[in-house]
């Protein structure tokens, strides 16, 4: 009982350098751009969402009502950061978003990326999304722990730039990089605010409960590895990416 306390504290102890770590890189300040000073809408209920989270209820088990709220709370962000053009992106970003950490839960894996991307392959298949829709789902599961900014890497360099507008519209590469941050948010409880005003992410936290879904996760190190701890933070480490 002692060493299962022990290597819990540990857990805490390796989450909580990550975050130090993270929020080195990553401090942006509490007050944001201009853009996104305006009100932020709370997502906390999309008939999407709730269609394809229920067929995992039992697996998820009593992580359910934290997993979930940790969907919507990154949804908010999401959307907020995209602003105008994020009602054509959505459905691909709630798929992503109700399939980018179940690996966890699916599979028993901490290096849950991967089985993640395959179970929401499907579902993409379901949602009779294009191709470049399905792609768009991967990319932001497979992205949303990139520790620097996401860039089209696929893009032609022989590409003209665009034109300066004063109001740009958003592409697919904002997509995975308005997950990434947003995703970033909620995982460090808000300490690493990524130009997101901080009063939109106290007003996100007040309505959608964190219901113990960070707790979750520093369990899912003893849950799945026991004492190996070398081995958790080894499976953990393949999530991230630089």
């Amino acid at each position: 009982m002692a060493r299962a306390f022990d290597l819990f504290l540990a857990s805490i102890v390796v989450t909580a350098l990550l975050f130090a770590n993270l929020a080195a890189l990553y401090y942006l300040g509490h007050e944001g751009s201009h853009e996104l000073q305006s009100e932020i809408k709370v997502e906390n209920n999309s008939e999407r969402v709730e269609e394809h989270l229920e067929k995992y209820r039992d697996v998820i088990g009593e992580d359910y009502e934290g997993y979930r709220g940790h969907i919507y709370r990154v949804l908010s962000y999401t959307l907020h950061y995209l602003g105008r053009d994020a009602p054509k992106f959505r459905p691909v970003i709630e798929i992503a978003l109700v399939y980018h950490d179940l690996g966890l839960w699916t599979h028993s894996t901490l290096a849950y990326l991967e089985p993640s991307s395959a179970v929401a392959a499907n579902a993409s298949r379901d949602e009779g999304f294009t191709p470049a829709e399905a792609q768009l789902v991967q990319d932001i599961i497979n992205n949303h722990h990139k520790i620097t900014p996401y860039l089209n890497l696929n893009k032609s360099k022989t590409d003209a730039p665009a034109k300066p507008s004063l109001i740009r519209v958003k592409t697919e590469v904002d997509v995975v990089e308005s997950v990434r941050k947003a995703d970033l948010i909620d995982f460090s409880f808000g300490y690493i605010t990524n130009h997101m005003p901080w009063r939109h992410i106290s007003k996100v936290q007040a309505e959608i409960p964190e219901a113990g879904f960070h707790l979750s996760l520093v369990s899912f190190f003893p849950r799945l590895h026991g004492f190996n701890l070398p081995r958790a933070v080894s499976d953990i480490s393949r999530i991230f990416k630089i």
